[in-house]
């Protein structure tokens, strides 16, 4: 039985795999055991509060949510600290540790000492660097989304090329970020996820320059970095709908930036940009998250809005974006000559 204060217990059984929470009854002196469907720090007071009340994302993305914000950078953490911190059963933090496919940063794998980490995305995008120009260029990599790889050949082939670099990759590093990547496994052959890679290209576009890219230039580069070839290998804009933003106007300085950049003459027909704006820079918390969405645009279209803010809906009792929006925003009223009718969300 784990203790976070005096309202609060919880009582685990590493055995079954199972988590409780402790609730007193208010009536009488009894106290129940309600199995945990959330976070018990969500609860006001120590009184019973129904289990089903309100949507709770399940219990195993929320155990990987909070397990997220528990795997360090460097000495990584055991299974036992995730569990002292989260206090939840043993088997339950493994099995989410799992499903997020968190880094195992110790070189053991055994259970119970196994440390976990996070690996640092310098470190990913050197990986995937190489990784990339693999896929590209050698010939087992043809058809990694279609066929797949025979992954220990490709592994062999990433750490051959990489032999002798400056900055050597190591071995486990490179299993986690194609194990990430991974969507089906059938016997030696792993299939790779091209949304994934697609993600990493357009991180590694948008870092190529200073200033927003105008959006067909941004295509192409993106098309012509993506390992592989046909349709399959040509990734929608939708892949980085919260990576970045559509801008029909930039400011003069950013249009400068990207015109000099593309080598271009400022156009008179205004061009589409896209605009680096990842999700993942931004604040986890719903208020920092919505004053930084709002500094960044005094007016977001609801589909524009939508992929930076529904991370957020997952991990709360709120069942959809508009609900979630209610706390947030509100519509701005229609201009008379507004001939899109499309609502627009401002902050209150």
């Amino acid at each position: 039985m784990l203790q976070k204060d005096s309202n609060k217990c919880r009582l685990i059984s590493q055995e079954k795999g199972l988590t409780f929470d402790l609730v007193k009854v208010e009536t009488s002196n009894s106290y129940v055991l309600i199995k945990d469907d959330g976070d018990m720090n969500d609860a006001s007071s120590s009184e019973h509060v129904p289990p089903n009340a309100g949507k709770q994302p399940d219990k195993e993305a929320r155990l990987i949510l909070k397990a997220k914000s528990y795997v360090y950078p460097t000495k990584g953490i055991s299974i036992d600290g995730i569990c002292q911190k989260l206090m939840h059963s043993k088997k339950e933090i493994y099995a989410a540790l799992n499903e997020m496919k968190a880094f195992n940063i110790s070189s053991s794998s055994d259970f119970p000492s196994a440390r976990y980490g996070k690996l640092s995305e310098e470190m990913e995008r050197e990986v995937w660097y190489v990784i990339r120009r693999v896929l590209s260029e050698w010939d087992g990599g043809n058809d990694y989304a279609g066929k797949g790889v025979v992954k220990e050949d490709m592994i062999k082939e990433v750490m051959d090329r990489n032999d002798g670099c400056e900055d050597d990759i190591n071995e486990r590093v490179l299993r986690h970020c194609l194990e990430k990547c991974t969507v089906e496994v059938i016997g030696e052959r792993a299939k790779l996820n091209v949304d994934h890679i697609a993600r990493i290209v357009a991180h590694h576009v948008f870092n190529m320059k200073r200033g927003p890219w105008e959006e067909e230039k941004f295509i192409q580069q993106w098309h012509n970095l993506m390992p592989g070839v046909g349709a399959t290998y040509e990734p929608e804009l939708n892949v980085i709908r919260d990576i970045a933003l559509i801008e029909k106007e930039v400011s003069p300085m950013e249009q400068e930036e990207s015109a000099a950049s593309n080598g271009l003459q400022a156009k008179l027909d205004e061009p589409i940009y896209l605009k680096y704006f990842p999700r993942d820079n931004l604040p986890s918390s719903q208020d920092g998250r919505f004053k930084a969405l709002f500094k960044e645009r005094g007016k977001w279209k609801f589909d524009h809005l939508v992929p930076y803010v529904e991370d957020l809906v997952k991990k709360s009792s709120f069942k959809s974006v508009p609900e979630l929006l209610v706390l947030y925003a509100k519509v701005a009223p229609r201009e008379e000559d507004d001939e899109d009718q499309v609502d627009y969300y401002i902050a209150k």
